[in-house]
């Protein structure tokens, strides 16, 4: 992996700087000594200073104090016989662009790799990362439970994962007892059924029991889709004898795609219809149909329409309330833009006699100062 640099000055940029490997990741062992090569990469002829942050940036060490160019470095790790804190230290190893004397102003770059060392907890302990695939109702939904054991002891844990939505918990799948030695992890699979479930957004909670004093838990949210095309959004308000561009908003609910899809819109009370082009849905997408009509074919300035939206073998129609805008509408954006124009003139010609003031009174100052 190749990680591009953080620029820390305005002004001009010359080029790009880098580091790769961007991660390093090591067991806490008691005494470890290890070492681990970082490539750093800069304009040919930079020169950058090698430096190091972090909780453990005491017990490294590098063979090199600064890089010119592409260059490689080689860290030393040495770590003590004991870490007290559990978790996981992030060492820094980091190579800051030192400023050319002759560059003027200039962009310094400052790129660094990381060094992960992972130090585990007392006793047992155990933490959890969790996935699930999107699916349509009836179509399993594919889950991943990966379980790390990060504590000094071997440990045995049981999971299991419990499914709810906003109206509380609606099931349970148990993902069984398995043995988890220090240090390592184990990742499960499940094919959860959902011929069970309606459609509609789902949380998923994986539990993990370990032995210590409260489980282990990690979560996710997956979706249930179902062959329907809905109405998020349409233009409500419309200029008067004018031919007039009508946005229509659709979102599918489907996991799969949707072929064909486009919208007819009618107004009754004029006998006035058109329609969109269509469009293909990735999905869940969210997408725009977009239509013409002629406004001057209306005479009420509020009127009805009616939204159908074609899909596959299938349809959404639903009535909504349009409005053309009145002339007092067009007359108070006018004259809402004149009130700003001429503020911001204002504004422009206070700052100006400002400044021809001051510059005035300045130059005046001057005058008195020579005559002295």
């Amino acid at each position: 992996m190749f990680v591009f640099a953080g620029i820390f000055l305005c002004g001009f940029v010359e080029g790009m700087a880098g580091v790769t490997p961007a991660i390093h990741e090591v067991d806490f062992k008691p005494g470890l000594n290890e070492r681990f090569t970082f490539t750093f990469i800069f304009d040919s002829g930079v020169e950058a200073e090698i430096y190091f942050s972090g909780d453990l940036a005491e017990y490294i060490s590098s063979d090199k104090e600064k890089v010119v160019g592409k260059e490689s470095v080689v860290t030393f790790l040495r770590l003590p016989k004991e870490i007290e804190e559990p978790g996981v230290h992030t060492i820094r190893v980091g190579a800051k662009q030192i400023p050319s004397e002759f560059s003027g102003i200039s962009l310094i770059a400052d790129v660094g790799g990381l060094i992960r060392v992972k130090v585990p907890y007392p006793g047992k302990y155990a933490s959890a990362e969790l996935t699930a695939s999107n699916a349509n109702v009836g179509e399993p939904v594919e889950v991943k439970l990966k379980i790390f054991s990060k504590g000094v002891e071997d440990t045995e844990v049981t999971a299991f994962l419990i499914v709810s939505n906003e109206n509380g918990e609606v099931g349970q799948v148990d993902m069984g007892s398995h043995f988890i030695a220090s240090t390592q992890n184990i990742e499960l699979f499940k094919s959860m059924e959902t011929s069970n479930y309606l459609a509609g957004d789902y949380n998923l909670t994986a539990v993990i029991n370990y032995g210590g004093e409260k489980p282990s838990e990690a979560r996710t949210s997956f979706r249930l889709g179902k062959l329907y095309v809905g109405l998020s959004n349409y233009t409500k308000v419309f200029e008067k004898d004018k031919i007039e561009q009508m946005d229509v908003e659709v979102e599918s609910f489907w996991n799969d795609g949707i072929g064909n899809v486009y919208a007819n819109v009618s107004v009754p009370e004029s006998e006035l219809s058109f329609l969109t082009p269509s469009v293909n849905l990735v999905p869940w997408e969210r997408t725009t149909l977009i239509g013409f009509f002629d406004t001057s074919k209306i005479e009420s300035s509020k009127f009805s329409a009616n939204i159908t939206i074609y899909y596959e073998d299938k349809l959404t129609s639903e009535i909504v309330d349009l409005r053309i805008r009145k002339e007092i509408d067009t007359i108070v954006l006018i004259i809402g833009g004149l009130i700003l124009a001429i503020v911001v003139l204002l504004a422009v010609i206070f700052f100006v006699l400002k400044k021809y003031s001051g510059l005035k009174k300045y130059k005046g100052l001057r005058l008195l100062r020579g005559k002295k």
